[in-house]
C-alpha cells in the first residue's frame, strides 16, 4: 500500500513537472524529428509553454503543448505582426499568414495535415496582390494556359 502510495504521488509530482507552462528561450529547448515533425524537449520532458526565439529585426514566439507546437506569432521590433501559423499534431494545419513590417499582408497561406492546399496569395508592401496560386494536397495546380 505504502508504495502504491508513493508511486502514485511520483508520477502526480511527474505529471506537473511536464505540464508546467514556463516560457523559456527556444535555443533551450531540446528538438529531435520523428517523420519531419518536430518534437520538443525541456530538461528531457516534453515541453509545455511558450518558447521565445529572437532575431534583428522581429521574434517569434512558439506555442507548445506536450512537446508539440500549436502555433507561432511573429512580431516585428515595431510591434507589428510578422507572421501567424497554426499547427495540428506538429503540422501546419489551417490558414497561415504573414506581414510587412508595416502591417500590410505579405502572404496568405491554408495548410491541412501538413500540406499547402488552396489558393496561396502573395501581396506587395501596397496591400496588391501580385501572385496567385492553388494548391491541392501540397501539389501546384498548373493552368492549362500556361503550358
Amino acid at each position: 500500500m505504502r508504495i502504491s502510495l508513493l508511486i502514485s504521488n511520483a508520477i502526480i509530482l511527474l505529471f506537473f513537472a511536464c505540464t508546467e507552462n514556463e516560457l523559456i528561450l527556444f535555443e533551450d529547448l531540446d528538438i529531435r524529428y520523428a517523420h519531419e515533425i518536430p518534437f520538443f524537449e525541456y530538461k528531457g520532458s516534453p515541453y509545455t509553454g511558450t518558447a521565445i526565439e529572437s532575431f534583428s529585426d522581429w521574434k517569434i514566439e512558439h506555442y507548445i503543448k506536450t512537446g508539440m507546437e500549436t502555433k507561432q506569432l511573429g512580431y516585428y521590433k515595431n510591434g507589428e505582426k510578422e507572421r501567424e501559423i497554426l499547427f495540428e499534431n506538429g503540422k501546419k494545419n489551417g490558414p497561415s499568414k504573414m506581414w510587412w513590417p508595416s502591417g500590410a499582408l505579405l502572404l496568405e497561406e491554408q495548410y491541412s495535415d501538413g500540406d499547402l492546399n488552396g489558393k496561396v496569395k502573395r501581396y506587395n508592401p501596397e496591400g496588391k496582390v501580385v501572385e496567385t496560386k492553388i494548391y491541392v494536397n501540397g501539389m501546384l495546380e498548373l493552368a492549362l494556359d500556361s503550358l
